[in-house]
């Protein structure tokens, strides 16, 4: 969860700074939250 608020800020700064437009990485971004996903719903049942 913290590497993912991480990178966030980052591009939120890349953005920012006008280094970025978007969040090219929308892919990543995707299996990020589905591994968190996976990890609270594991949390939940275990």
């Amino acid at each position: 969860m913290a590497l993912l608020a991480f990178r966030l800020l980052q591009l939120l700064w890349r953005i920012i700074k006008g280094e970025e437009t978007g969040f090219r990485h929308a892919d990543e971004a995707e299996e990020a939250l589905e591994e968190l996903g996976k990890e609270q719903q594991g949390e939940t049942k275990g």
